[in-house]
């Protein structure tokens, strides 16, 4: 028999907006509990050509249930394979979609190698039951 189930589409959760890209940053880890699939849309602006090289990274640390924001921070990371995406050049934007995603947690990285911009706009989009 099939079964019907509710799929949870959550938009505009907020990453890093606002945030200068002259300096490397981490974002907060978001849990993946009951997540199969995941988007991050970056757009940046103004400054000197930022160079640098944005990437996802995993971790299968515990967690609550809590979808979105945890109330325990992971320790281990592992950047996610073909996620480096380097970048050069003002505006600019990136796109991830990740389907089937099997990790508990991720979160978005940005090494800055030199210039500068501002993120205008980084927003995550899940989808899952």
């Amino acid at each position: 028999m099939k079964q019907d189930s509710i799929v949870l589409t959550i938009n505009k959760v907020p990453i890093a907006n606002n945030t200068t890209m002259a300096s490397s940053f981490t974002s907060d880890p978001f849990n993946l509990f009951s997540i199969y699939a995941y988007s991050v849309q970056v757009n940046w602006s103004g400054g000197a050509a930022p160079v640098g090289t944005f990437s996802l990274q995993g971790s299968n640390d515990p967690a609550n249930s809590n979808i979105i924001l945890p109330n325990n921070t992971p320790v281990n990371w592992t950047t996610i394979t073909n996620s480096p995406q380097t970048v050069s050049g003002t505006p600019g934007s990136i796109l991830y979609d990740v389907v089937e995603c099997s990790y508990r947690w991720f979160r978005l990285v940005y090494t800055a190698s030199s210039g500068s911009a501002n993120i205008t706009n980084a927003q995550l989009q899940i989808k899952g039951v």
